[in-house]
């Protein structure tokens, strides 16, 4: 008993300690974490000199990327789901706060949807589809921690 309950105090403080272990607990990021996550991401585009378009491209292949890794790459490499469903859901949010639903937005998403299909369908193999993604995620996005070692 006693095991246990070192375990759990332990648990309890390690969530404490980091906020963002915590919300991976809980499953999803508050609204507060998401609001961070969108200024800063947009920040970072917009310096980049990108067109709203552009950053609604890439921000909707993000979430598409992010939904197909987690779909298709298990057999090749290890992710870590709730790592990777988080940062789903603070793109998500992202794309919520700055584009919303309507025609132009539906459009980008639709388009990207279709880009990223194309990708994973004329790929040599599943396989060389994900090694792809995993590179690009790493290093465009920064997604080295949800491929586990």
């Amino acid at each position: 008993m006693r095991r246990e309950t070192l375990i759990s105090l332990f648990a309890s403080w390690a969530l404490y300690v980091n906020p963002v272990a915590a919300q991976l607990s809980n499953g999803s990021p508050d609204s507060k974490a998401i609001k961070e996550f969108a200024f800063d991401y947009m920040k970072g585009l917009s310096q980049q000199n990108l067109s709203d378009r552009e950053i609604a491209n890439q921000l909707a292949s993000s979430m598409i990327y992010l939904e197909k890794m987690q779909m298709n790459c298990h057999d090749y490499y290890y992710i870590n789901d709730s790592l990777a469903r988080y940062k789903y859901q603070l793109y998500k949010g992202t794309w919520d706060m700055m584009f919303g639903p309507g025609k132009t937005s539906t459009l980008i998403m639709n388009e990207a949807s279709n880009r990223r299909n194309a990708e994973l369908n004329n790929a040599p193999s599943k396989k060389a589809w994900c090694g792809d993604v995993k590179q690009r995620g790493e290093r465009i996005f920064g997604w080295g921690p949800i491929f586990e070692q």
